[in-house]
């Protein structure tokens, strides 16, 4: 076992203040108390940090321990930032943010508007990096870029390989590469979007849980103490492939009856069209007015979703399955049932309810889902700091 030396100590140490003043700031002397670090050592390590513009100090005030004025070291939010593109079946979505998740500047580009996806994405990145100019910054302000997108993606070749996805075959991140030069980190738009839960939205205090969405598919992912779950090539959490019924028609996967050609919108629609739904909310509006058509739409889907999750419960036993995408438009009664449901059949269910929780609402979600894809490893310690001693 070898030792560690002195720079990748100082190294740790200065990721573990930054990550102690994340969700706030704080004093010397707090910090001091949260690390276990000594006074000393901290502000050595704050002095550093403000010096390479990842902290600065903040509004000064008085202890109520000692009577003495201290101040705040806070995540300094002018310096750094990290590009998010997220692209989904129909546009590419970019912009960046800084160190704490806030968005800066966005903008989106079509894939009809530019004709192919990978005109779309070459035209994204132009007009990200325009917005970086029309701020006052340059390249060497950009830490890293994330990028999200509908999977299944092979996160060492940077790019999709489903033959149904618009983006199959484009080597996304490469072309990304060659606009800026930075690292470049690239995850199954789920996956990301469970980090966003887990660092900014309502998995910040779950150490274990499940997120399922609801849209053109099924997808979801799974955190387990803490991490989101990868496979192989960043691979696995494919919700929308697990088997509900193995006498199913055969699925483009390659298994048979999986739940997205069940339970995806378009498939659910597809089997009621005499009812006459053009989408999610138009079931949901109706179930509010009690039609009937569109409540047993609703419970034909609870029952599907149900059956998939209940499989997935017993396997790791999360603290709470988080609903996204169009599961969380006017959820009370998909939470109900889904909880209702899933709690009636599972395992373990004469111990403990498992709650089932609204995903966050944000305007930028997809977005900074993706930029979140670089600030996670950031956090992480994957990458040194930059700046000057």
């Amino acid at each position: 076992m070898s030792g560690i030396n002195s720079a990748d100590m100082r190294f740790s140490n200065e990721m573990l203040v930054l990550n102690s003043v994340r969700d706030g700031g704080m004093s010397r002397a707090q910090l001091a108390k949260t690390t276990g670090l000594t006074r000393a050592g901290i502000a050595f390590i704050v002095d550093q940090l403000v010096a390479k513009r990842f902290l600065c100090e903040g509004e000064r005030f008085v202890s109520e321990s000692t009577g003495r004025r201290s101040t705040f070291i806070e995540i300094e939010r002018s310096n750094w930032f990290a590009i998010g593109i997220a692209l989904t079946r129909h546009s590419c979505k970019v912009g960046f943010v800084n160190l704490l998740g806030e968005i800066v500047a966005d903008t989106r580009v079509s894939i009809e508007e530019a004709g192919d996806p990978s005109a779309c994405l070459s035209m994204a990145c132009e007009k990200v990096r325009d917005l970086i100019v029309e701020h006052g910054l340059g390249k060497d302000n950009i830490l890293g870029i994330g990028i999200s997108m509908p999977g299944p993606v092979d996160i060492n070749k940077g790019m999709a390989i489903s033959s149904s996805s618009v983006w199959n075959g484009i080597p996304v991140r490469d072309i990304v590469s060659s606009y800026f030069n930075c690292p470049c980190i690239i995850k199954n738009t789920s996956i990301a979007q469970c980090l966003y839960e887990k660092n900014y939205g309502v998995g910040k205090d779950l150490s274990n849980f499940l997120y399922i969405k609801l849209g053109d598919v099924i997808g979801g992912g799974v955190v387990v103490d803490g991490r989101p779950l990868s496979g192989h090539n960043g691979f696995g959490n494919e919700l929308g492939h697990v088997s509900v019924d193995f006498n199913g028609p055969e699925c483009s996967c390659g298994n048979k009856g999986c739940l997205n050609l069940y339970a995806s919108v378009p498939a659910l629609l597809s089997r009621y069209p005499e009812a006459g739904f053009s989408s999610w909310d138009d079931i949901i509006d109706s179930v509010y007015t009690g039609n009937a058509s569109a409540m047993k739409m609703l419970h034909d889907e609870i029952g599907m979703i149900s059956v998939a999750l209940t499989g997935f419960i017993n396997i790791f036993e999360p603290d709470a399955v988080i609903l996204g995408g169009d599961l969380a438009y006017r959820p009370q009664i998909v939470q109900t049932l889904l909880s209702e449901t899933v709690n009636s059949h599972r395992m373990l269910r004469e111990s403990r309810k498992i709650p089932f929780i609204i995903a966050s609402k944000d305007d930028f979600y997809s977005l900074r889902s993706a930029a979140y894809v670089f600030l996670d490893e950031f956090y992480e310690g994957t990458f040194p700091l930059k700046g000057k001693e």
